[in-house]
């Protein structure tokens, strides 16, 4: 898992360790090891690189040298989902969801909580239907952390406060994406697409022809929501009502990850490790 900032370009390791390189010549600049296998794309800013590992421990690192400033851990229940939401930097704070179902802010300075609230809180008899894992990455857009969980909800929350403005029932791991405009783009675990109404939480359409194709994060592209799903196929989606526009094969293999927007041109990665460049019309 990669990510980067300032410079750098840090990656994590199933062995635990991460390895900060120059951006702009490759070359490395430090290592460090940790307690367990990184299972998210570090984040980096405001001098720190910010890690999370599979044991619920984040990790702020030096951007400078790689050594550890603060630990912060919550304990991760017996079953879980494989896999963990990255962290997100917003200002002065981190935020980080965790598999009980929380998200967490934490000083980025020193890795104190500022709050923690419930996103999902367990229930049922057994283990599986009390997994209530966050691990679609948190989304934060004008002072607002979007963020959903597994058998939980979907919630929109005040950064500065944790405060819960609006949430509704709702099951994802794949992720989300914000319309600063409008509305909340969400691929559930059906492989249902929707689109929920910022402010209120209610539903302005629902796509369910995807069903069991195992689409990945939407991507808002224009006029469209985007997705991939297992076959290697994107799916472009109307944002206005949700009818289907096009599909395009890109690879035989799988799309997981999200697609991403960049001055005008859409990236798509495979799990075959093809990266295919789509200039948007």
């Amino acid at each position: 898992m990669s990510g980067g900032g300032e410079g750098l370009i840090v990656v994590g390791a199933q062995s635990g360790e991460v390895v900060a390189l120059d951006e702009s010549t490759g070359k490395e600049l430090w290592r460090q090891r940790l307690s367990s296998e990184v299972l998210a794309p570090p984040k980096v800013g405001g001098g720190s690189a910010i890690v999370r590992t599979a044991d619920g421990r984040l990790t702020a690192l030096s951007a400078t040298n790689g050594n550890i400033l603060w630990n912060y851990q919550r304990a991760v229940p017996l079953l879980s989902l494989r896999g963990v939401s990255a962290p997100v930097i917003e200002g002065q704070s981190v935020l980080a969801g965790y598999d009980n179902g929380k998200l967490v802010a934490l000083s980025l300075t020193d890795g104190k909580v500022i709050w923690d609230r419930s996103v999902a809180i367990p229930s049922g008899r057994t283990e599986l239907e009390r997994l209530v894992d966050i691990d679609a990455d948190p989304v934060v857009h004008n002072g607002i952390v979007y963020v959903v969980a597994f058998q939980g909800n979907l919630a929109a929350m005040d950064v500065d406060t944790g405060q819960t403005l609006w949430d509704r029932e709702m099951s994802s791991t794949s992720g989300i994406a914000v319309d600063p405009t409008n509305a909340v783009y969400v691929s559930d675990n059906q492989s249902y697409l929707w689109a929920i109404a910022d402010g209120t939480g209610d539903s302005l359409w629902r796509q369910t022809l995807l069903l069991r194709r195992s689409i990945s994060a939407p991507a808002i592209v224009g006029d469209y929501v985007v997705v991939g799903d297992f076959e290697g196929y994107l799916h472009w989606v109307s944002r206005s009502d949700g009818r289907f526009v096009a599909r395009q094969r890109i690879d035989k293999n799988a799309i997981r990850s999200q697609p991403v927007v960049r001055d005008g041109v859409l990236y798509v990665m495979t799990t075959g490790g093809k990266l295919t460049a789509i200039r948007i019309p």
